[in-house]
């Protein structure tokens, strides 16, 4: 039997595509990162009589770093913890940890003895562990208030391990353009409609365990905060968005918990992942593939606390999630019908009503969309669709505005109230204008006296030097702590200076880039940064309440259960993907990102795909704005542009579809 050649030649462009991401993933892994390392040695004392008990709770034993001698100790597993016994004179237990502590108890007991404990810098101690009652002595080793001396800094990953991941990766990525270069076969039938509600059911189905572990759903504060705004009259803040908050409003006249919205917000994200996959079939993906990516993705702890959460995150990514559906699916058409079209701008301005730094992104795709529809297919009704979209874009915030600030104004003052939406640049533009100059003053730039006075006004010189460049959240709370206006005073000096102030900044940024390509610096880190084995200082997803404010108790009654079991499985998963060794992989955006834009970048090369091109376009211009404007380290401002590039690259199992089949679905205008 003759086996034809194998082609194994990739063309040159895709070689520079593959070294290229290659380098990205491998800087992002920063394996060679150096950790502080502690070292705890753990013995009987020496001429003691009695046992010694070490206790780990949870899962610290299993994911502790131990050197355990061949014999003399035992090992007992229970139910909640594992012990560790000795007695008499035994070789010592080594515990090591790093940047993250590892907690342990020591037990008291009648038949205890005594324990020694040593470590670097000469740090020794004893402990006389016999007792008449049960007790147990918690010690912590690692991180930055470890009682235990670092023992020096340490690269987790040996030279030879980081090549041999280098080479892997590197493999990895020949594999996935060679396979997107060299299609095995056609596909040769046409995926059906039913099959939507197949790709739904694991999204579906996490979100709804999610929704009865964990009744009336997840909150945190600002969710929280919005529903009780909504249910109640008279206080509504701009920076949880009013258009959300009028949302909510219509499903507090169902009920006071948010339990109906949340379900029907949980199947309306099910359905919008299940219609993305459809339309990713329709590029040749198989089934078994598409189905085993939504049983994947359903079951990453990210979707399903995400969808179960109260906010305006999720509601704008349901938004972006029949979006990108709709960008897949009006391209396979002969001609957009009207309905499309208008499925199309709906989606996309109800994505970006729900999160106001949504709305360039979707509005720029959308305007993009319309105008190719328009060149390619003469389609007048692109032009009039997109008009009132622009339209109502531009309008409905302004209205509902006008609502607030009526509704405000008829339950409470309405000076003290009205300068918050009259401000020159917006509130929103007051945290950057603020994290800058207090980066400009950390980093001793001279501000001259004039520019510096709106700022020293509101909080003098000294307070402005402690700088975190992760959030501008501390900078906020700093001058609300130290200021010595009231809150119509202070809203008064903005309205006043804020356009001044923000012309400074951008001056200081000028004329000392330095500071700010700093500052820039550190907040890009989170979205390009992996970190293999290392947990940064990042917020990741609510279940059950979070510091909810005490009125939305009142109105949604506690965090409770109909499954207590399953409420415990679920969180003790979460924990299990926050710790240091899974973190980078669940909770990291940089991975999905990367790896996304390299699949759906040679897809795109390899396809004349307008539609999958512009669906593209939204993960890649929200990581733009996501990189400059982050306010806060917080997994849920990535999600949306990791969903979305996650669901996208499943076009690596893309396969042309039988030349039959494409002119079946023309004849039919490609029904969805």
């Amino acid at each position: 039997m003759k086996l034809k050649a194998i082609r194994l030649h990739l063309p040159i462009s895709h070689w520079l595509a593959i070294f290229l991401t290659a380098a990205a993933l491998f800087l992002s892994f920063d394996l060679g990162n150096k950790q502080p390392e502690y070292r705890l040695r753990v013995e009987p004392t020496p001429g003691q009589i009695g046992h010694i008990h070490l206790v780990f709770y949870g899962s610290n034993f299993r994911s502790g770093d131990l050197t355990i001698p061949a014999s003399g100790w035992s090992i007992t597993h229970r139910q909640d913890s594992t012990v560790l016994a000795a007695e008499g004179a035994v070789e010592p237990v080594e515990i090591r940890a790093h940047s993250i502590p590892l907690a342990f108890g020591l037990l008291h007991f009648p038949a205890a003895g005594s324990v020694t404990l040593s470590g670097a810098a000469g740090y020794l101690q004893k402990i006389d562990l016999k007792s008449s009652t049960e007790t147990v002595t918690m010690l912590t080793l690692g991180g930055p208030t470890s009682p235990v001396p670092s023992s020096g800094d340490v690269t987790l990953y040996s030279t030879g391990t980081q090549v041999a991941i280098a080479l892997a990766v590197l493999a990895l990525l020949t594999a996935i353009a060679w396979r997107m270069n060299h299609h095995y076969s056609q596909q040769t039938r046409a995926p059906k409609r039913m099959e939507i509600i197949y790709l739904a059911l694991p999204f579906l189905l996490t979100t709804s365990l999610t929704l009865l572990a964990y009744i009336p759903g997840n909150a945190s504060y600002d969710g929280s905060l919005q529903w009780t705004q909504a249910a109640n009259r008279g206080e509504l803040l701009p920076a949880l968005g009013f258009p959300a908050t009028y949302l909510m409003r219509l499903f507090t006249l169902v009920s006071s918990s948010p339990l109906p919205m949340l379900v029907l917000q949980s199947a309306a994200a099910a359905l919008g992942t299940g219609m993305v996959l459809h339309q990713l079939r329709h590029r040749g993906v198989p089934f078994i593939i598409a189905m085993g990516a939504a049983i994947i993705l359903a079951a990453t702890p990210q979707y399903f606390a995400f969808f179960t959460g109260l906010g305006k995150d999720p509601l704008s990514l349901i938004g972006a999630l029949f979006f990108t559906w709709a960008l897949l699916a009006i391209f396979r058409r002969p001609k957009a019908s009207p309905g499309m079209l208008g499925a199309l701008a709906f989606s996309a301005v109800f994505s970006g009503l729900m999160r106001t730094n949504a709305m360039p992104v979707v509005m720029l795709v959308l305007v993009t969309t319309l105008a190719l529809l328009f060149w390619r297919q003469k389609n007048r009704w692109a032009i009039a669709i997109g008009s009132i979209a622009i339209a109502v874009a531009l309008i409905t915030p302004k209205i509902l505005t006008s609502l607030a600030v009526q509704e405000i104004s008829e339950h409470q003052d309405t000076q003290h109230h009205a300068p918050t939406y009259t401000l020159p640049l917006g509130m929103f533009a007051n945290w950057y204008i603020f994290h800058l100059f207090n980066a400009a003053i950390a980093s001793e730039v001279n501000v001259p006296e004039k520019q510096a006075e709106p700022f020293f006004t509101l909080m003098p010189k000294d307070k402005w030097k402690k700088f975190s460049c992760h959030m501008t959240d501390d900078i906020i709370g700093t001058i609300f702590s130290n200021m010595e206006f009231t809150q119509t005073e202070y809203l008064k000096h903005l309205h006043q200076h804020q356009t001044t102030m923000a012309m400074t900044v951008l001056r200081l940024a000028y004329e000392h880039p330095d500071f700010a390509l700093k500052r820039q610096a550190c907040i890009t880190e989170m979205l390009w940064h992996t970190g293999v084995d290392q947990k940064p200082f990042q917020t990741t997803a609510t279940l059950g309440y979070d510091g909810v404010d005490k009125r939305f108790i009142d109105l949604a009654g506690e965090s409770r259960t109909k499954w207590p079991a399953l409420r415990l499985k679920i969180q003790n998963y979460q924990l299990w993907s926050e710790q240091e060794n899974h973190f980078w992989l669940f909770w990291k955006p940089a991975l999905p990102f990367i790896l996304g834009i390299f699949i759906v970048g040679l897809y795109l090369v390899n396809h004349r795909d307008t539609g999958a091109a512009l669906a593209f376009l939204l993960p890649l211009l929200s990581i733009a704005i996501l990189a400059v404007v982050i306010p806060f380290p917080a997994y849920r401002y990535a999600y949306p542009g990791v969903l979305l590039m996650q669901l996208l690259s499943v076009l690596l199992f893309a396969r042309p579809l039988h030349p039959s089949i494409r002119a079946t679905q023309a004849s039919h205008g490609c029904r969805d």
